[in-house]
């Protein structure tokens, strides 16, 4: 290949590589969604990801030989509880041959940061049927627009048996089979149980079309409880597909898994926060843009948080008068104020002054030093409790 045409693949792939990863700092937080079975993940494969406390969500999604219905809940913000029905179908205008109940869960171990991935456990079919029942330990990790995610399972989604179960080195009772086709009930005792166990992983990609993403993964599912129904052909362990969320509470996604399989999916979800009857008012977010900023270059307006009543400020202070809602976390609406201030007051105002109040009752005023706030914004070197 003659130089000049190498260099101009080179500089054209250079080019597409940074509308990639580029766009993603526009992203604060990616829209999240489920795989198939309606727990936060890939295509059929889970996440570390989770919602925020007070999600609900409803769906179906199908893929030869189910259709799987579920309702989740986002309990807390460590917990996800999703409750299935999977029905053995020949067609979405049949009748189900089998149903296979189950009850899912996933709990947060760690929280993502710069040095380590998001971590959590999970079980599908915690107490439900066994076809559908695995355990796992997921790792997602962002870059960027990219998402990253890892794992290892137990169960179905990890019957391909990459290695031998490391929990039977503590006893011989994780060793046991596991007997996909059972009629038996899983309990506490099956959980991590099976002589091999598998690993998964995948990546999302949140595209420049907000809500578009494009998901792709390579499982550990083998299908041994699905081999047994005549007709059935497994498919390839990989798949890739497209999601997307048209509004923020309609999702949708479509894969194909290995070469003869497609996978479609529909969920609605919405926050109980946000219902009608709700005194809720949504703050934006926003931290420290740097010590003493330029406040004439910086156009903060779409980022007052919307409990503020009134700003003033003299010499040496800015005030604010502040409403605490009922409904909202009094110290998240006291942090956003004091960030938000901290932004547009002039660079010789160093005190922070916050008058609460709620329905109409004075509170509290409360004095924060700018500096404090700039330190842990910026350094990192100072923390909430030491700024009280």
């Amino acid at each position: 290949m003659p130089f000049y045409q190498s260099r101009k693949i080179y500089c054209i792939s250079l080019i597409i590589f940074t509308l990639l990863i580029g766009h993603g700092k526009a992203f604060a937080e990616p829209k999240k969604s489920t795989n198939v079975m309606g727990m936060l993940g890939l295509n059929t494969i889970p996440n570390a990801r989770f919602d925020e406390a007070g999600t609900m969500r409803i769906g179906m999604g199908t893929t030869d030989p189910y259709l799987h219905s579920f309702i989740g809940f986002q309990l807390a913000d460590p917990l996800y509880v999703n409750i299935r029905q999977t029905s053995e179908i020949s067609g979405l205008n049949d009748s189900a041959d089998r149903l296979y109940p189950g009850v899912d869960f996933k709990l947060k171990l760690l929280e993502e940061n710069n040095n380590r991935p998001a971590v959590a456990i999970g079980i599908n079919s915690a107490f439900g049927h066994k076809r559908t029942a695995s355990e796992y330990l997921s790792f997602s990790k962002r870059f960027h627009n990219f998402d990253f995610t890892g794992g290892v399972a137990w169960g179905q989604l990890g019957s391909a048996g990459h290695i031998k179960n490391p929990l039977s080195a503590l006893s011989s009772h994780f060793e046991q089979r596991r007997n996909y086709n059972s009629e038996e009930t899983q309990y506490f005792n099956d959980w991590f149980t099976g002589e091999d166990i598998g690993f998964f992983g995948g990546v999302e990609y949140f595209t420049p079309l907000d809500g578009l993403s494009l998901k792709g993964e390579y499982g550990a599912n083998d299908y041994v409880g699905e081999r047994s129904i005549t007709g059935f052909n497994a498919p390839a362990p990989w798949s890739v597909g497209l999601n997307y969320q048209p509004t923020e509470w309609i999702d949708l996604s479509a894969s194909a898994i290995g070469t003869d399989k497609l996978m479609a999916r529909i969920s609605l979800q919405s926050n109980a926060k946000k219902w009608i009857g709700r005194d809720y008012k949504k703050t934006k977010n926003i931290g420290v843009i740097s010590p003493r900023p330029d406040n004439k270059k910086i156009d903060f307006k779409n980022h007052k948080p919307t409990i503020i009543n009134s700003i003033y400020s003299d010499s040496n202070k800015i005030s604010a008068d502040i409403e605490i809602s009922n409904h909202n976390n009094a110290g998240v609406i006291i942090g956003r104020t004091a960030r938000y201030l901290s932004n547009i007051a002039k660079p010789n105002i160093e005190i922070i002054e916050l008058n609460l109040s709620n329905n109409k009752l004075k509170g509290p005023s409360l004095k924060l030093l700018r500096h404090d706030i700039e330190r842990a914004s910026l350094d990192n070197i100072s923390n909430p409790e030491e700024i009280w």
